[in-house]
């Protein structure tokens, strides 16, 4: 079995463990282990997405991109005797990621080429930055870029996105880019991230 990988990025506070959590409320996450890294030593979106009884792993204490990519691989090489009915991967990375440094992991290793197979990249983004606070941003902008799906995470429903949805399509034009409001059930399927069934 080849397993579809889905790595979901996104400054600090975007939305990205609210997205699984309506994700998995929804059912569109039944199916896969979540991996979330966050930066400290205890993880609230760990405990968070835990809670809910999915399967998941926590990697917390640095980045998953760089200082703990070592946990990463061991992670990806349990999961089919841990989750040998679980037929997709989520990862969560810390706010401060950049997903480029995790990307090569899927050419470099023979294994995960053989076994897993990375279909999205998800950036999350607040809809109340704006786009220049974005990139001043390093690990934002880096996010950004590598993005092959963005979703912008509306709080007003008012306030018209159009412009700021521009702003980032014109920064990656390859990047699917969709707006909705996190914090209800997300109208969207997870087809998305790893593609169809």
């Amino acid at each position: 079995m080849i397993r579809p990988v889905c790595i979901v990025t996104g400054f600090l506070g975007a939305g990205k463990t609210t997205l699984a959590l309506g994700l998995i409320r929804s059912g569109e996450l039944q199916d896969a282990v979540l991996i979330v890294n966050d930066f400290g030593d205890a993880s609230f979106d760990s405990v968070q997405v835990g809670a809910t009884g999915t399967a998941y792993r926590a990697m917390d204490g640095g980045c998953i991109c760089c200082t703990i990519k070592d946990d990463l691989l061991k992670t990806f090489h349990e999961i089919p005797s841990l989750f040998p009915d679980k037929t997709s991967v989520w990862i969560e990375t810390s706010g401060i990621s950049n997903p480029s440094d995790l990307i090569p992991l899927f050419e470099g290793s023979s294994f995960l080429s053989r076994s897993y197979s990375l279909r999205s990249v998800v950036a999350v983004v607040d809809g109340r930055n704006s786009f220049d606070w974005l990139l001043a941003q390093e690990s934002a902008a880096e996010q950004l870029s590598m993005a092959t799906v963005m979703i912008v995470n509306r709080h007003d429903a008012a306030h018209s996105l159009d412009p700021f949805k521009q702003q980032l399509q014109s920064l990656n034009p390859l990047a699917d880019v969709h707006v909705l409001s996190l914090k209800d059930e997300p109208p969207i399927t997870r087809d998305i991230f790893f593609g169809p069934a």
